[in-house]
């Protein structure tokens, strides 16, 4: 099934942790913004959840769901899909660190943090994520997410509905309390927040309200003022605990705001009108697909346009977030075009088997996923 409505949200997701990242005092002052900066790391747990629930979508033909995944073929779409824009980008970020600061390539230590970040591996070695390119720890959890998926989906769409709600909520409440507990009483801080199975429970929820939202297709599209309404009740409640500086919010990192995540989800998912239909513009639709560029390629093209303006430029601190922003959705643009779409083309004719067509395009509902 095909949502393109989704997508756009995906660039809202990476441009709210780009600007999380941009040290600006007038940023974080502003009224709405101000707060969502503050708790700007949640777009990363909306990710894993929009992944789960995407893989869903994009593996069934309309709303049936198949009794299994392809295993071979879905491991190397996904490897297809993510790493040559993060190996580029990993390769760029190591060689302007090697221009701009003192760190020699024949560290051990240093070396071994560039491989573990070239293998996918860096989320599981606590002493090294995250490190060089730093957002690329969360496709470190992708890449485990992607291992785990087909064996996941072919448990889970056995399972009868009221069975897949309990199993979502009782992995997503295992994981909280496991967080809550790292929180309070240890101080395994690069653990508690990277480490990929404290992150499993946002992506189980995401694969088990796709598995669902199938199954109820019809009863979901009859509900849309319900959804609406617990929608604004959701989103009025978080809104309360955030502004009220509730104790809640202090373990917010992996994957809280989950249940806020799904009904805005399926408030979207069901939409058949003009805002579907505005969501969908291609417009909309081209940011969405560059977003993994735009959150991916942030501490390269921050490092390149932090040197050009320190030693060249020279522009006020507010011309130079502007720049940098225009100049991170440019360079994201290209590398979509240039690097993304080819080498997601070549990753999978020379990986897949010679039986399977591999010249094909992605779906919109398959782009959707990081």
């Amino acid at each position: 099934m095909k949502l393109p409505q989704l997508t756009f949200t995906r660039f809202l997701a990476a441009l709210l942790i780009v600007l999380f990242h941009i040290p600006s005092r007038t940023l974080r002052s502003l009224p709405l913004l101000g707060p969502l900066l503050d708790k700007a790391q949640v777009a990363v747990s909306y990710f894993f959840l929009l992944s789960g629930f995407i893989l869903v979508m994009a593996n069934a033909s309309g709303t049936i769901l198949p009794k299994s995944i392809t295993k071979r073929q879905f491991w190397i779409n996904r490897f297809a899909r993510i790493y040559p824009l993060y190996l580029v980008a990993l390769l760029a970020t190591w060689l302007l660190v090697q221009l701009t600061m003192n760190v020699s390539y024949r560290d051990l230590s240093y070396l071994g943090m560039v491989a573990t970040e070239m293998t996918l591996l860096q989320a599981w070695v606590q002493t090294w994520v995250p490190t060089l390119n730093y957002p690329g720890w969360s496709l470190s959890v992708e890449a485990f997410f992607y291992l785990i998926f087909p064996f996941l989906y072919q448990w889970l769409v056995t399972c009868k509905s009221r069975q897949i709600v309990g199993i979502g909520v009782l992995i997503w409440l295992a994981n909280q309390l496991i967080y809550k507990f790292l929180t309070d009483n240890t101080s395994l801080e690069t653990f508690r927040l990277y480490f990929p199975v404290l992150h499993l429970g946002t992506f189980v929820v995401g694969v088990c309200t796709g598995i669902l939202t199938l199954r109820h297709w019809q009863v979901l599209l009859r509900s849309k003022s319900i959804i609406t309404a617990v929608l604004v009740g959701i989103t009025l409640l978080f809104a309360y605990l955030i502004g009220s500086d509730s104790t809640i919010m202090y373990y917010y990192h992996n994957g809280l705001f989950a249940p806020l995540f799904v009904v805005f989800i399926l408030f979207l998912s069901v939409q058949q009108g003009a805002l579907a239909r505005w969501l969908s513009h291609p417009k909309l639709v081209y940011l969405g697909e560059i977003s993994y560029g735009i959150y991916l390629l942030q501490v390269p093209v921050g490092m390149a346009a932090f040197y050009l303006n320190q030693r060249y430029v020279h522009l006020s601190p507010s011309l130079y977030g502007i720049g940098y922003v225009a100049l991170l959705f440019l360079i994201a643009a290209l590398c979509f075009e240039k690097i993304e779409k080819p080498g997601r083309r070549l990753l999978r004719k020379w990986l897949s088997p010679a039986s399977i067509t591999t010249a094909q395009s992605e779906s919109p509902s398959q782009q959707l996923t990081n």
